[in-house]
């Protein structure tokens, strides 16, 4: 199976692909990321959009 990466890098996206992207670039998460096992509690509240990678995420965690 192709990643949606490889057609990005030629420029031509499946409109099935696109139409998710699109939805995606839509989307705001609002995630709440807490420290385990700390008193009392550490946590942050981030805004993510829709189409940010997992590989970004975890930077954004970090």
């Amino acid at each position: 199976m192709k990643s949606v990466g490889q057609f990005l890098n030629r420029g031509w996206v499946p409109n099935a692909v696109k139409k998710d992207l699109d939805r995606a670039k839509a989307s705001v998460y609002r995630l709440k990321i807490t420290l385990m096992g700390l008193r009392p509690p550490v946590w942050r509240r981030v805004l993510m959009s829709g189409d940010v990678s997992l590989a970004r995420l975890h930077w954004v965690i970090q």
